[in-house]
């Protein structure tokens, strides 16, 4: 957020800011869920409504990929296909109603040593990104699961196999898909029963603390994004 800050005040040349960043950190660190890439999403947001700037979404955006490479995605929301390092984005549709279980163990993961772990010349499996996009325009939330890849994911299992662990407790206890989310360690899991998600989450809570139940958003998918 204080990066984020400090490209906004020099983009806009405003000399001798005077603002104070109070952040209410609901999303635990080390977590793959770029939860520090939201914060200087709202940051920049937040500027630009305080100093009356009135920088188009794209143009917070542009400052936000100078910052982090998860920072634009942040500043649109919604479901978009990312591109690039993550600065080319083009909107999709929202996500069909589901439950998403967050599960969190109890150790983080350094994104830069998960990276330089990766041997990307080693690695024979891909995801289809085609089959997911596809998907995710027919609101098939089944082949939406059938078709989640995170390539760092089996780079962070070889470390620490607890996370394989719990993507096989999310499958056993209902989920329709399993994944860790970025360079991890969160892992997530899809449920379209919100019964059989609650009952889930009640078994996770006992053992891991960071275990949270949600839903997705929509987002604005209406602004406009740059074309891959």
């Amino acid at each position: 957020a204080y990066k984020a800050a400090n490209a906004f005040f020099e983009k806009s040349d405003i000399k001798n800011p005077d603002v104070l960043i109070s952040i209410e950190k609901k999303i635990p660190v080390a977590a793959g869920l770029a939860g520090g890439s939201a914060d200087a999403a709202a940051a920049l947001k937040a500027l630009n409504t305080l100093y009356q700037t009135n920088y188009s979404i794209r143009e917070l955006s542009e400052i936000g990929g100078s910052v982090g490479a998860d920072v634009p995605f942040c500043v649109y929301g919604g479901t978009m296909l990312a591109g690039g390092i993550g600065e080319k984005l083009i909107s999709l549709p929202a996500l069909p109603d589901c439950f998403i279980l967050l599960v969190k163990p109890n150790f983080g993961m350094s994104t830069s040593r998960v990276f330089k772990s990766l041997d990307i010349d080693k690695t024979d499996r891909h995801g289809d990104i085609n089959a997911a996009v596809d998907a995710i325009k027919r609101e098939s939330l089944k082949d939406i699961c059938s078709n989640m890849f995170n390539l760092l994911e089996q780079v962070v299992i070889r470390e620490k196999p607890e996370i394989q662990k719990i993507k096989t407790r999310l499958d056993s206890s209902g989920a329709l898909g399993s994944l860790m989310s970025g360079s991890g360690s969160t892992v997530f899991g899809v449920f379209d029963d919100e019964k059989t998600a609650r009952k889930a989450f009640n078994t996770f809570k006992r053992v891991y603390r960071d275990t949270y139940l949600t839903r997705p958003i929509s987002g604005d998918v209406s602004l406009p994004c740059t074309n891959i």
